[in-house]
């Protein structure tokens, strides 16, 4: 009725009379968030949490709640852009563009933008949302690019990327900054420019063409497109790892085939490699057998040579024994006959000393004379014992003599 108003915080009973009543929205911010309140005068202000106050119209014009950037670590930075250079205090250095100031902040930090100050976003493609935070260490997982062989075939190889930003203010300052892009874009270049293998080489020629852990550009020959773009822009990559390929569906038939003729050559080589192994055992088994035959042929030929041998040897010790036997016997009988003779001798002296005729007595034994030699003569003594001369010279010559050996006569 009298065209003022008052705000009445509850809980609270209020008698209204003549009055209009809205209802206020209440806003509340935390620990780590900020209230950013427009007046109906036009003026900003930023609240620090923690707070609560509500939207009153006849004073406030908006109202929203924000939240404080937290950063982390000292590889996480903001760009804070601010129209009023005396309300700006931050870690990092600042350049001016026109009427606007541009700062880095970087962490860590807990940073609470001040009305007059604008954080840049950043938008990537391999983002759905835009950012705030820009990280110095970026890793994109996964990423797939199209490769074309000699031949003409397809394939699609996939990669892990991980890329440093070396230099904020310069990767800041630049009006295309979408590092996935042009990360995508670059390396799909140098694959191409770099791919003379074949379909069924891509993994042999990927494993060479990437590297693993080495942020040194000269470590990076292969990749000069990459190495150009990242240059400009203020960052560097620091790995590449290969983890593998789809190929198309020609790749895959024809890589099919390749298997299947492959597998068969395979086959039949192993096939070829079993007969030429069996072949060779036969020819050893055979040259055993040769070298098993041709041994007991020379046992046989060696036995034969000691059998006719030991028989040469034999017919040679019976030679000799016959011979040694023989003259043995000679050597007996001529002793034989020796001592027949002087046994002879001997009775015909024993004869002569008892007076007996001789020569009757050699006529008498004449016939065995003519048999041969002593053994005539004694065989002649025999017969004429026998017929009594010898009793008859003997007593012819005298009397009787007991002494004359008649043993030997006969």
């Amino acid at each position: 009725m009298y065209g003022r108003h008052r705000q009445v915080v509850g809980p609270a009973l209020v008698r209204m009379f003549y009055s209009h009543i809205c209802f206020l929205d209440r806003f509340t911010a935390g620990p780590n968030q900020y209230l950013r309140v427009t007046h109906n005068d036009g003026s900003l202000e930023n609240i620090k949490g923690p707070i609560t106050t509500y939207l009153n119209p006849v004073l406030h014009k908006d109202m929203t709640v924000g939240s404080r950037r937290e950063l982390t670590s000292n590889k996480q930075h903001i760009v804070v852009f601010s129209s009023d250079t005396n309300t700006f205090n931050t870690k990092g250095g600042g350049t001016r563009q026109g009427d606007l100031e541009k700062k880095i902040i970087s962490g860590p930090t807990t940073f609470m933008p001040e009305v007059n100050d604008r954080v840049k976003s950043f938008k990537w493609t391999s983002r759905e949302n835009k950012f705030e935070v820009l990280n110095e260490d970026h890793t994109f997982e996964s990423r797939e690019f199209k490769v074309k062989t000699t031949e003409g075939a397809e394939s699609t190889v996939k990669l892990t990327v991980e890329l440093k930003i070396s230099n904020i203010p310069t990767f800041v300052d630049c009006t295309d900054n979408d590092l996935h892009s042009i990360m995508m874009k670059a390396i799909q270049a140098d694959i191409v420019e770099a791919c003379d293998c074949k379909w069924h080489e891509i993994d042999g020629f990927m494993k060479a063409f990437t590297v693993r852990g080495k942020a040194d550009r000269a470590f990076w020959p292969k990749f000069n497109n990459l190495n150009n773009k990242l240059e400009k822009i203020g960052a560097k990559a620091t790995s590449i790892i290969y983890l593998g390929s789809t190929a198309s569906a020609d790749v895959v038939r024809r890589h099919n085939e390749v298997e299947a003729k492959a597998e068969s050559l395979a086959c039949e080589e192993n096939e070829l490699l079993r007969n030429r192994s069996k072949e060779k055992e036969r020819q050893r088994m055979e040259l055993e057998n040769i070298k098993l035959q041709g041994k007991i042929a020379e046992t046989k030929v060696e036995q034969e040579r000691q059998r006719i041998e030991a028989q040469q040897e034999l017919e040679r010790v019976k030679i000799n024994f016959k011979a040694e036997m023989k003259k043995k016997k000679d050597a007996a009988a001529s002793e034989a006959v020796k001592s027949e003779g002087d046994e002879t001798i001997r009775f015909l002296k024993e004869l002569k000393s008892l007076d007996v005729d001789i020569g009757k007595l050699l006529h008498g034994a004449k016939c065995g004379v003519k048999e041969g030699g002593v053994s005539g003569l004694a065989s002649g003594f025999n017969d004429i014992v026998r017929n009594g001369v010898i009793q008859e010279l003997v007593i012819k010559g005298g009397e009787q003599k007991d002494d004359i050996n008649y043993d030997f006569v006969r």
